[in-house]
């Protein structure tokens, strides 16, 4: 009687949860190469891509001629494997989970800083509606509400007064305009910061004033709006008490968000229409410094009269400008895309874009972590994990301009 051919089995397991195995048997050679793909979104699993393939021998020979074959086929199956597992490796991205810190649909306008999160908390009618909103707060793991409700959201920012302790700043608006306020986020004690220009009630019936502020060390960055056809402007209010103007907006546009670290000023714009080049130029984000002595380009996006793509959100933190673009087709809401700048040699230095895909309505950086507010109203994720980043260099001239 004839010995058998031989029972080769053979299995394993690679990096990004990749498995690869095969089976030399009598009738062929079974190659297995399993990948699951995951899911950047929470860190769930995506469906599992199965490759498979097989080999048979549809002639009978003889044994010993049948067994060097298997081997042969064995051998090939491995190396044939091998390089399916590199390729489809290669194509996957690391992995990210995103860590649910707190679930609530009503968090809106997410700032931290030195390991303080602040946000706007919705406060349920009962009926799954919204009647008022407060300021919540997370420090060290433990989340509590600071102080009285707001009719509307106030955007807290959280940073530091000028000898180093944590506080919010943020706009108060009512019928009579808008105003700053600040809030020390261990006392809890409220303060309103007056400026020129606030609490303002247009000839249209309108109000307007100071809004979008932000604070580091006791100086804050805010915008002071314009009543109809006059000019936002970006301004700064030092410690001491003096104000100073940093950027005049031109009278086709408006600024939006803005954020002080250090020295550095960094504010989005949006822009209707660019008369010296006759087009819709879409919105910015620009980065000064705290005397106004320059005013670079870091981000922009352009309307191309079917998309209206749009950058904002703008987070200065670790040595780095954070930016949000947002594209929109007109029917949906499209993809949003975080960018980050490291501003090392700035201005001189070229600049430097990573890009990574974030579904968020805001965000925030602190501490090296970044955390956000997800757009399908979940509530605040961590983003735990490397996350795939696409890298694109320019040189300072073409994304700068003299104020």
């Amino acid at each position: 009687m004839a010995p058998s051919a031989p029972q080769l089995e053979w299995s394993g397991s690679m990096r990004h949860d990749c498995s690869l195995g095969f089976a030399a048997r009598d009738e062929g050679v079974v190659l297995l190469v399993a990948v699951e793909r995951p899911q950047l979104a929470r860190g769930e699993a995506d469906a599992t891509a199965l490759l498979l393939v097989r080999t048979q021998l549809l002639s009978p020979v003889g044994v010993g001629l049948r067994e060097m074959v298997l081997r042969w086929l064995a051998s090939l199956a491995w190396g044939l494997g091998l390089v399916i597992v590199l390729l489809t490796v290669s194509a996957l991205p690391a992995r990210a989970d995103d860590r649910l810190l707190l679930a609530d649909p009503t968090v809106s306008n997410l700032d931290g800083y030195g390991g303080v999160l602040a946000w706007d908390q919705g406060v349920d009618d009962g009926n799954g509606g919204v009647t008022a909103y407060r300021i919540a707060v997370r420090e060290r793991g433990r989340v509590r509400v600071l102080g009285r409700r707001f009719s509307q959201p106030v955007g807290p920012d959280v940073g530091t007064d000028r000898h180093g302790r944590p506080v919010l700043v943020y706009s108060d608006c009512s019928r009579r305009g808008c105003g700053l306020v600040t809030r020390d986020v261990r006392t809890g004690r409220e303060r309103r910061v007056r400026v020129p220009g606030d609490y303002v009630r247009c000839s249209d019936g309108g109000a307007i004033g100071a809004s979008s502020p932000s604070i580091s060390h006791g100086r804050i960055v805010y915008v002071l709006s314009a009543c109809r056809g006059g000019s936002d402007r970006v301004m700064l209010r030092l410690a001491s008490g003096a104000i100073r103007t940093l950027v005049r907006i031109h009278d086709d546009g408006s600024a939006g968000s803005t954020d002080i670290a250090g020295n550095r000023v960094l504010f989005s714009e949006a822009s209707t229409y660019e008369p010296v080049i006759g087009v819709d130029v879409g919105s910015k984000v620009l980065l000064t410094d705290t005397r106004g002595s320059y005013l670079r380009v870091i981000g922009h996006a352009y309307h191309d009269g079917m998309t209206s793509d749009a950058v904002s959100l703008p987070v200065l933190a670790s040595g780095s400008a954070y930016f949000l673009e947002t594209a929109d087709d007109g029917a949906s809401r499209g993809a949003l895309t975080l960018h980050r700048v490291p501003l090392q040699g700035f201005p001189h230095a070229r600049l430097c874009d990573y890009t990574q895909g974030l579904s968020a309505d805001t965000f925030t950086v602190t501490g090296g972590h970044l955390y956000f507010d997800a757009a399908d109203n979940e509530g605040i994720f961590e983003r735990v994990g490397p996350m795939p980043t696409k890298r694109r260099c320019r040189p300072p001239y073409a994304v700068g301009f003299a104020p």
